[in-house]
């Protein structure tokens, strides 16, 4: 069953910051060190204690003494010498330097920050944009879009998304649809009802997500992801993404969101229906073939998991 989540996005611990850091300043003291370390030997402090700076480091990691003895011990190789040579201080500078940087892009993949800049670039473009278009378009044509309504949002394949065949990786297209996603509920203003149900807070969970690939988006194509809410029962919500170049649909995908609540109360056509008050006398939209036979199927895989073929 999908359990309640907090709204507020889950941020990374303070540990796992700090251990990034020391792995980041380590790797890169050990990766100059061998790349320099045993060709430039300073006539004071030799190179060679590098290593054992890197070692004191992992060791301070190991013993659990934390990010100030790590710092200590990178602090410490530099001051036991007063009479290094320039070129070993140059040298360790440049360690410090490539470490730091090397710090900064383990932090950064281990805390996904690119993720997160990029949710937070969508939101605040969003923010930006909504009073600019209320003001310009008025409230009929600058407010919500209706629930039901298709919402386009358009992306670009980046180095970072593809793989080795230098095309946007399986994967990504799954994390492209969350933010299309986001872009949807955003747009019709269901995410703001969310937010706004206070005390009882409500969110929506993907329980289940199929995609179907149909040709690859190569690095640098521009492409649109066109988002809909196809229907809804009594406890999820059910949308389709397609992803295009032009009119021809490169992937499709289709999503389940559950929708929780603190108090079990909250229902997708209640959630609608604050959103948006045309859908108070309609009924969900009929299921589309494809969406009942997937729907079929994550019936009979539940019932599979659960031991029973009824």
């Amino acid at each position: 069953e999908a359990r309640n989540v907090p709204l507020a996005m889950a941020q990374p611990p303070r540990e796992v910051v700090l251990w990034a850091a020391i792995a980041g300043v380590a790797s890169g003291i050990v990766t100059v060190h061998l790349l320099v370390g045993q060709r430039r030997p300073g006539k004071g402090k030799p190179l060679t204690d590098l290593g054992m700076t890197a070692v004191g480091i992992y060791s301070a990691m190991a013993d659990k003494s934390g990010f100030e003895a790590g710092l200590s011990a990178a602090a410490g190789a530099m001051a036991e010498d007063s009479a290094a040579s320039r070129t070993t201080r140059t040298t360790m500078a440049g360690v410090l330097t490539v470490a730091g940087l090397m710090s900064a892009v383990v932090a950064s993949h281990a805390m996904d920050m690119a993720h997160f800049a990029r949710v937070a670039v969508g939101d605040w473009s969003r923010a930006v944009t909504r009073p600019v278009r209320l003001l310009l378009l008025g409230p009929e044509q600058g407010g919500n879009a209706g629930v039901l309504d298709v919402n386009v949002a358009w992306y670009r394949v980046w180095p970072q998304d593809v793989d080795r065949n230098a095309h946007m990786n399986n994967a990504k297209f799954l994390r492209v649809g969350n933010y299309s996603r986001r872009s949807l509920w955003a747009h019709n203003g269901v995410w703001a009802v969310c937010l706004s149900a206070q005390p009882h807070s409500v969110n929506l969970i993907v329980t289940a997500t199929t995609i179907r690939y149909r040709r690859e988006l190569k690095i640098w194509q521009r492409y649109s992801v066109n988002s809909r809410l196809l229907s809804w029962d009594n406890q999820c919500f059910y949308t389709e993404h397609l992803f295009k170049v032009g009119d021809f649909v490169h992937a499709v995908q289709l999503v389940k969101y559950r929708v929780v609540s603190e108090d079990k109360t909250m229902t997708p056509a209640k959630l609608l229906s604050l959103a948006d008050e045309t859908v108070i006398s309609n009924l969900p939209p009929a299921l589309t073939p494809e969406l009942a036979s997937w729907l079929e199927y994550d019936k009979r895989s539940s019932l599979s998991l659960k031991g029973t073929t009824k």
